[in-house]
């Protein structure tokens, strides 16, 4: 693909422990001589309110390389409006502006800010990850060539030792636990978690670690960062999560791509929209924990079994959750839409 790529990254989280999708994905893209070349401006949050700062800090990088094509991601979390000397000039380049959001919103909840209904107005295509409710968030704020992008496994965070058959943890859960102060305005899943978690912990004790914040004293939950995920999930004998959003088809955390790539059976609750697209589905979702239990207990005493699951799961994440196959085929859909 002989295109030069400007990407703003965007890394949203706690400084020094979060990770951007598109420099892990230009980056791999470029490694494996399947981009003519890519530059990257970071903080871009800092320098696109005010045009003067815009116009030192990024206005002459973006003349001097002479992209082909702009790639953004998350804006969510910048408040402050756009300056709109920054939006036109973006707009004069008539090159494809494209954002990428790695993140479920609704209405309700982690709604959509300010900067980005703004933004809206100048980009060419948008990638979100889920469909439905997210889709149509994007559609009412005037989103245009919205297209779905699956979140690819955090290959870039494996940087320990793949071939070790060493197994730290037996059972393990990774999710947080965020209730609100009233009910209602709980995020879809928190209840649940509450629930999965205590029953998991009363049946196995020991057995099951839980990895994640916010817990009471009582799970003895291990608080790790984004960035160690990985890791302790490789060390897991089996890992489980129970995902926020399951109202939103296709969407999912990047736990379950890395348990996948990892070869680490991963269960979790069912997601609208891959019934038939991930291997094992049936087996390995669930919805409360009378039939989890008897299959983990199945998965941890069958040997074949289990071996079968993570050699599947392992082969379907290289071909499907493998951030070079991702970026590829988003460039591909840029060129039919834009080009």
């Amino acid at each position: 693909q002989d295109y030069k790529i400007l990407g703003f990254p965007f890394k949203s989280g706690v400084k020094g422990d979060s990770i951007s999708q598109i420099e892990f994905g230009l980056e791999s893209l470029f490694k494996n001589g399947d981009l003519k070349d890519f530059k990257l401006i970071f903080n871009f949050e800092e320098k696109c309110t005010n045009f003067e700062v815009f116009k030192k800090d990024v206005l002459k990088n973006i003349e001097n390389y002479n992209p082909d094509m702009i790639f953004f991601e998350n804006f969510q979390e910048i408040k402050s409006k756009p300056d709109p000397k920054i939006l036109d000039y973006l707009a004069s380049l008539k090159i494809p502006l494209v954002y990428f959001e790695w993140n479920p919103w609704s209405m309700f909840r982690k709604r959509p800010t300010i900067f980005l209904r703004q933004f809206f107005e100048i980009i060419d295509i948008n990638f979100i990850k889920g469909s439905g409710t997210l889709f149509n968030v994007f559609e009412a704020l005037g989103g245009r060539n919205i297209s779905f992008t699956v979140h690819p496994s955090n290959q870039n965070l494996m940087n320990f030792d793949l071939t070790s058959n060493k197994k730290l943890f037996e059972i393990s859960m990774f999710c947080n636990y965020w209730p609100s102060k009233l009910n209602i305005l709980n995020m879809d899943g928190v209840n649940k978690r509450y629930e999965i978690v205590s029953e998991l912990k009363n049946f196995y004790g020991d057995r099951f670690k839980l990895f994640g914040k916010n817990w009471n004293q009582k799970f003895q939950s291990q608080v790790i960062n984004y960035s160690e995920v990985p890791e302790y999930q490789f060390y897991s004998k089996i890992n489980l999560g129970w995902e926020h959003y399951s109202k939103i088809p296709y969407y999912f955390s990047n736990r379950l791509p890395n348990s996948y790539h990892l070869g680490v059976p991963y269960f979790s609750n069912p997601i609208i929209g891959l019934e038939s697209i991930l291997p094992n589905y049936d087996f390995l979702t669930y919805k409360n924990t009378n039939g989890l239990i008897e299959k983990i207990n199945t998965l941890i005493s069958d040997s074949n079994l289990y071996e079968d699951i993570s050699t599947t799961n392992r082969k379907f994440a290289y071909d499907y959750f493998d951030i070079k196959r991702i970026f590829k085929f988003n460039i591909n859909q840029i060129e039919t839409m834009y080009f």
